[in-house]
């Protein structure tokens, strides 16, 4: 599965991690103090699953300002602050050739109240799924995350239409 991630936080670089760790081709969509230091560094996740480091090479990182994306994803995952999802998938509906390079965007944020608003932004062909995540994840340093806490597998639902989303619990 090839997935962008938007939003390289605490959660955005925790789900990316376990991501790729399952085998998912991943490509963050970040900007800020902590692009650099991941993109040189990789990815170091430690806590409640043990350590693992994810090295450069294992994943791809595009700047928040960079031009047109070539690249087609089977899901847009947006876990970026809840006031920053419409500016952030405005931004990636702008550097995107088409809307057809997208097979589906997963929120995750706290709350579902936003996905009302993104189900306006975007065409409906594409399907929007919320996201429950009941872990913490901490951010130590601008590559590192702690898994502090993890109390049930990550549940994904769909408000809007009658689809489903064949995903596995991220562990």
């Amino acid at each position: 599965m090839k997935i962008l991630l938007a939003g390289a936080g605490a959660l955005g670089l925790g789900l990316a991690g376990s991501l790729i760790i399952g085998g998912a081709e991943v490509h963050l969509f970040g900007r800020g103090i902590g692009k650099q230091p991941t993109e040189n560094n990789g990815i170091k996740i430690r806590g409640r699953f043990g350590k693992f480091n994810i090295a450069p090479g294992q994943f791809q990182i595009l700047d928040y300002n960079s031009e047109q994306i070539e690249t087609s994803y089977d899901l847009i995952i947006v876990a970026t602050k809840a006031y920053d999802v419409a500016n952030c998938l405005e931004n990636l509906q702008r550097r995107l050739k088409s809307e057809h390079q997208i097979g589906g965007v997963l929120l995750v944020q706290n709350g579902w109240g936003i996905a009302h608003e993104i189900r306006l932004q975007l065409n409906e062909s594409i399907p929007v799924y919320s996201a429950s995540v009941i872990t913490g994840f901490e951010k130590f340093g601008p590559r590192g995350i702690e898994v502090t806490a993890h109390a049930d597998d990550i549940k994904i639902g769909c408000l809007f239409e009658p689809r489903r989303l064949e995903v596995e619990a991220i562990v």
